[in-house]
């Protein structure tokens, strides 16, 4: 009898202790980064030390070299005094000088490991030490990055997409994808326009500006502001469509205009023809859906709407 309520009493307290998480002997991984350091990959690992009291989550920074990704984030996670939790991180970098097979490796550790959200926000740097080492205006740096580019999305309506599977998507569709590059201007993260990957490499990149407008013929826009010739320009919403006819490329745009006096229409058809010609040729296409971008000539933009 006493043995039995023993085991029900073990039972109780083991019960008890389902969904109990001790945050203060945990660290909340934000941002995971990589680059090549000759043979080594490197990987910074941004986290948020949270605890019971009632002081503000610190951010800190992490890194180590591993032969691959997998064992840079494991040598990374060693060095920490605190369990590594992946749950919550928000944003991954990839250094702009990593090469394609490398590239396809850290693609391949985001999508194995384990309660890492594929919905992640991807992007790319110069200088991701420099990127961590920004003052974070939300509790770090990576969550300050998804921030400002869902700002991007709000403002203009034009999403990057670069979540995760929305690149694998993209990749997997038409060979190429793209991502938004960040660079630090007074000590803050800052999109400063995209880099155009077709098979891993990088083939083209764009400023704001042209980002922008190339993500508006791939996708459309929802609504909201859009700079043309420098001008804000307010718009309902943006649908496109665009395919290859023969040397040419065809290039149609539905917008709905706010306000009928703020029509740009002729500008944004210049814009768009002038983009298109600077990637005569270029693989850069392929994200478009463009399979022969080596014959693409000459193209033809039509802007229509109210």
């Amino acid at each position: 009898m006493k043995r039995i309520l023993c085991v029900l009493l073990l039972a109780f307290l083991l019960c008890g202790c389902v969904g109990y998480r001790e945050t203060d002997s945990e660290y909340f991984v934000t941002a995971v980064c990589f680059e090549k350091e000759e043979k080594d990959f490197k990987a910074y690992i941004e986290v948020l030390s949270i605890g019971e009291d009632d002081k503000k989550p610190e951010s800190r920074v992490f890194t180590a070299l591993g032969k691959t990704p997998y064992s840079a984030v494991f040598s990374t996670a060693s060095l920490m005094p605190k369990n590594a939790v992946f749950d919550h991180c928000g944003t991954a970098m990839i250094h702009e000088n990593i090469k394609a097979e490398d590239f396809k490796n850290v693609m391949e550790y985001l999508y194995d490991t384990k309660n890492l959200n594929l919905g992640i926000f991807m992007f790319v740097t110069e200088d991701i030490g420099s990127v961590l080492d920004c003052k974070p205006q939300s509790p770090s740096v990576g969550y300050d990055i998804m921030a400002t580019e869902e700002n991007v999305v709000k403002t203009s309506g034009i999403s990057f997409k670069n979540k995760y599977y929305e690149i694998r998507a993209r990749e997997i569709a038409t060979g190429g994808f793209c991502l938004p590059f960040v660079s630090v201007k007074k000590d803050r993260p800052e999109i400063e326009g995209e880099i155009i990957y077709a098979d891993y490499l990088p083939t083209a990149q764009l400023n704001r500006n042209k980002a922008q407008i190339f993500n508006l013929i791939c996708s459309g826009s929802s609504g909201g502001e859009i700079s043309v010739s420098g001008h804000r320009c307010r718009v309902n919403g943006i649908s496109s469509k665009i395919k290859q006819t023969g040397n040419m490329l065809k290039a149609e745009l539905d917008c709905n205009y706010r306000f009928p006096s703020d029509n740009k229409s002729s500008k944004l058809k210049k814009e768009i023809s002038e983009l298109i010609q600077s990637l005569y040729g270029n693989k850069a296409l392929n994200v478009l859906g463009i399979e022969n971008y080596e014959l693409i000539n000459s193209a033809e933009v039509t802007v229509s709407g109210k």
